[in-house]
């Protein structure tokens, strides 16, 4: 799958209508299986970039995800790709992230197969996380662990900068959370999923690019909220922020910087709905 390394306990495998990289475990199922259409995963998060379904092989529950563009571009291709190696990429972000201390979503592979229309179809396969929902849904239906599921994705992510994670949307959704006990008490579990186009610097995320990627966390909160299962206030966010490693100097300067840029571009998105309605209210 082009020149990208296979992340250790992989190997590359030839398919029939293209290539797959796949855990050493899983390297002599026949790839038609885990290209099935499988049925619909509950609880997955929105629609994102691409269909998400639960597969059982080997057993094995393996959440397959079929990758897709976005914006205008994804409407003309759809899930078409120019090469394999968007899939391959995400699956080593995911093999790695563990190593520098960033809990996420097991990789089980990455598939590659040459559509007739032209150029590739890909899909990528993580192990199913029982139990586990999006943020979002998690502290809807658990509302007993409202903060703890909030401290533990401020943590989560406060990690993943640390290790160096540039990804260009991440949002609540792309946080799994799951009740779990330890030594007696009830805790929330953590992890990251779907990492498509993410990438992993040497160095932590510098500070400008973690501001970007918390102003994107915010904008999808506002800009979903209408059918977010959960709603989140000032005092849920100012718990992210502590738990994300901001003291209360660290939280009001955060504040100001973003603030004003949350309101310009949520503005901009307000005017340009309007002028889209009253085009189409024109005729």
């Amino acid at each position: 799958m082009g020149r990208m390394r296979v992340p250790r306990g992989f190997r590359a495998v030839d398919t029939a209508r293209g290539r797959a990289v796949l855990r050493d475990d899983l390297a002599g199922v026949d790839a038609q299986l885990l290209w099935a259409d499988g049925e619909p995963l509950g609880g997955a998060a929105g629609a994102g970039r691409g269909a998400v379904r639960l597969l059982r092989v080997g057993g094995l529950e393996i959440v397959a995800r079929d990758l897709r563009r976005g914006g205008w571009f994804g409407r003309w291709r759809g899930g078409r790709f120019g090469s394999p190696d968007r899939a391959l990429r995400e699956l080593d972000v995911l093999a790695v992230l563990p190593a520098r201390g960033v809990g996420c979503v097991q990789p089980l592979g990455a598939l590659a197969e040459r559509s007739p229309r032209g150029g590739w179809r890909l899909r990528l396969l993580t192990e199913r996380l029982a139990g586990a929902l999006p943020a979002p849904a998690f502290v809807a239906q658990r509302p007993a662990l409202r903060r703890a599921a909030i401290d533990a994705t401020g943590v989560l992510v406060a990690a993943a900068f640390a290790a160096g994670l540039l990804h260009p949307d991440l949002h609540a959704e792309n946080v799994l959370l799951r009740e779990a006990e330890r030594d007696g008490a009830r805790i929330v579990e953590a992890r990251l999923v779907d990492l498509d186009r993410a990438r992993l610097a040497a160095a932590p995320v510098p500070p400008g690019r973690r501001d970007a990627m918390l102003l994107r966390f915010e904008r999808f909160l506002h800009k979903h909220a209408a059918r977010l299962p959960a709603a989140f206030g000032a005092c849920d966010r100012l718990r992210f922020l502590r738990a994300l490693g901001f003291d209360r100097a660290g939280r009001r300067a955060l504040v100001e910087r973003l603030g004003p840029r949350l309101e310009r571009q949520l503005r901009r998105r307000r005017d340009r709905y309007a002028r889209v309605a009253r085009r189409h209210g024109a005729h």
